[in-house]
């Protein structure tokens, strides 16, 4: 499974901790049951791989997880080890697996406080002919096209809770989205989380 990363057997100690400090600013850990005080926290883990960026992560923020993973023995190898980890029995958490590409992943409208895109983006094509697969495709991937990153986001848009972010990271910073934007989203890391930049192709509508 180290494929998944790279060649990597584990995400990296400093990357867990950068994407948990900037989470906690919004989401501070679940320590505790969902009540009418606070309500159940739901994610998404886009491209969720065998879940390490849930595992690391997400858990430690959010009552739910939804892991959405085009390739089935990659999620297959999520649900065997999120299954057996030691969680907080006062704040139970949910998962669910979702065998779906994100080209065609559309997210239940309003159910999400954040949607997390890691390391999967270089997958979508944006404003450019997608090239020939170069290998056979998965059974449950989908055929690419010209809008695949701008059409994901305004889906996930309309995935989002009222004040939801879309995270997207790549390998170094991360692009939070927030449900209201129209036209750009913020690209903050822990260098320069006060300032903000463009995003080609942002949120349409």
């Amino acid at each position: 499974m180290s494929t998944v990363l790279g060649g990597y057997e584990r995400v990296s100690p400093g990357d867990v901790r950068e994407s948990d400090a900037f989470l906690a600013a919004v989401f501070p850990p679940v320590g505790e049951a969902p009540s009418a005080s606070r309500p159940r926290l739901v994610a998404a883990d886009c491209g969720a791989g065998v879940g390490r960026v849930t595992e690391h992560l997400l858990l430690r923020h959010f009552d739910e997880v939804d892991l959405v993973e085009p390739v089935k023995h990659y999620l297959e190898a999520a649900e065997q080890k999120l299954s057996a980890l030691d969680l907080d029995a006062d704040a139970p958490r949910k998962l669910r697996y979702l065998c779906e590409p994100l080209q065609a992943w559309t997210p239940d409208r309003g159910r999400y406080d954040v949607i997390w895109v890691q390391w999967c983006l270089g997958h979508l094509t944006d404003g450019a002919p997608a090239a020939p697969p170069a290998t056979k495709r998965e059974p449950n991937s989908a055929a690419s096209s010209p809008d695949d990153f701008v059409a994901l986001f305004n889906r996930c848009k309309a995935g989002l809770k009222r004040d939801g972010l879309i995270v997207a990271r790549p390998q170094r910073a991360a692009c939070v989205l927030r449900a209201q934007c129209s036209s750009a989203c913020v690209c903050a890391s822990p260098h320069n989380a006060g300032e903000g930049e463009q995003l080609r192709g942002g949120l349409r509508g």
